[in-house]
């Protein structure tokens, strides 16, 4: 039966905590820069003093490892649950690499150049990785590769530019963000690399590629303001997205087109902004905690978050199972004035979280419930465009509307 109501919604002023967030217990309380989860149940997060923490349970609980660096660590790769790597991170003057092949048990060093200063690293499998280093900070770096576990490395490039992150989207094809606003991109598995300019750019940071295709860099330059750029063609061409305002340090996907993005503050941690639609609209990500360092998904339903002062924040969102399809929905009128009518078929399960955006980012209406219809009053909100995003346990779904009065 179609039931019709206004909707009460919760306008937020502040940052209240995100209901899919929640933050978890350590016994750390220094800074954690990146993670990296094998699988559901077994992730690793790298921190200050050559510290890892470990988890077996999903992130329930963790056990804080030494590496026996004392260099914080930037950087963590795992190849499979037992064997991994983590690297000291860019503001260090001693470049360290270590390695575990006991699930962090003990560790060895397989990289280290004093008076160095690191870089982006990845590791294809067990033995082929790569390591980025310079003489100083941002300044000309090199990538190094090793074929054999890191216990011997060759130079596959060299030039004036830093090499912050390395992305791989197969063994053969990889791209690298480089701080002259260019990014560089391999199709022979790292043995060469070209490198191609992003327009409009002067320093490029965060790196993911959907695809062999689609692909994302977090940059811009110093003034007035970083961003983010989009490819289509495999880093050929690059376009700005509006959307982003600020400065990108990380980007993660979940899935073709879910991704998260950590924007940058004055102390190096920052906050989280996402897009449902592959890119093209970024909005903020509400969490229980800001100063955020490094952010990791497995999929659109369980992800994770490090940062400042030992935080870790679990999404985990277990209405969600995928994609609510494009006919299963009707979201009308558009543009609207003061009601939109929002329903699901009669054999899909009922709406049960519904949140709408502005432009900038803001949470404007939140509720819960269990409807497969409603009408849903935006009299009260200005001339504009909004995102919506619906939720059901058929998964999710995100439209953008128009409301002009």
């Amino acid at each position: 039966m179609f039931t019709m109501f206004t909707l009460a919604f919760l306008c937020l002023a502040g940052a209240a905590p995100a209901q899919e967030w929640s933050q978890l217990t350590t016994n750390y309380d220094s800074s954690l820069y990146n993670l990296y989860f094998v699988n559901a149940d077994v992730g690793y997060a790298s921190g200050d003093h050559g510290k890892v923490l470990k988890t077996i349970n999903g992130g329930n609980s963790w056990v804080t490892l030494n590496t026996g660096i004392n260099q914080g660590l930037a950087s963590i790769h795992f190849v499979d649950p037992m064997i991994g790597y983590a690297a000291s991170g860019f503001y260090n003057d001693y470049c360290s690499m270590v390695k575990t092949i006991d699930g962090g048990n003990s560790w060895t060093t397989v990289n280290t150049a004093a008076g160095k200063t690191a870089g982006g690293m990845w590791f294809l499998d067990a033995e082929r990785g790569f390591y980025a280093w310079a003489d100083d900070l941002f300044g000309s770096s090199v990538i190094g590769r090793t074929l054999d576990g890191g216990a011997s490395w060759d130079t596959v490039y060299s030039g004036n530019d830093w090499i912050s992150y390395f992305y791989f989207v197969d063994e053969n094809t990889g791209f690298a963000s480089v701080t002259n606003g260019g990014v560089l991109k391999t199709t022979d598995g790292g043995a060469s690399w070209s490198l191609n300019a992003v327009p409009g750019s002067s320093w490029n940071s965060g790196i993911y590629f959907v695809d062999e295709n689609i692909g994302f860099v977090g940059g811009g330059p110093p003034n007035p303001a970083y961003t983010m750029y989009k490819t289509t063609d495999g880093g050929l061409g690059w376009t700005q997205i509006e959307s982003v305002p600020t400065m990108i340090f990380k980007i993660d996907f979940a899935d073709a087109n879910i991704g998260y993005a950590l924007t940058v503050g004055t102390s190096g941690a920052g906050s989280l902004i996402k897009t449902v639609d592959q890119g093209e609209t970024w909005l903020a990500e509400e969490t229980p905690v800001d100063d955020i360092r490094g952010v990791s998904f497995l999929n659109p339903n369980l992800g994770f978050a490090v940062g400042e002062n030992g935080v870790i924040l679990r999404f985990n969102d277990t209405q969600s199972t995928g994609s609510i399809e494009q006919d299963q929905l009707s979201v009308s009128p558009v543009p609207a004035s003061d009601w939109i009518t929002i329903s699901l078929k009669r054999n899909s399960n009922p709406i049960n979280l519904l949140k709408m955006y502005n432009t900038t980012g803001a949470l404007v209406k939140s509720m819960r419930m269990e409807n497969q219809a409603f009408n849903l009053s935006v009299g009260d909100l200005p001339d504009g465009v909004y995102i919506l995003e619906i939720m059901s346990e058929n998964g999710w779904s995100n439209r953008k509307i128009v409301i002009r009065h």
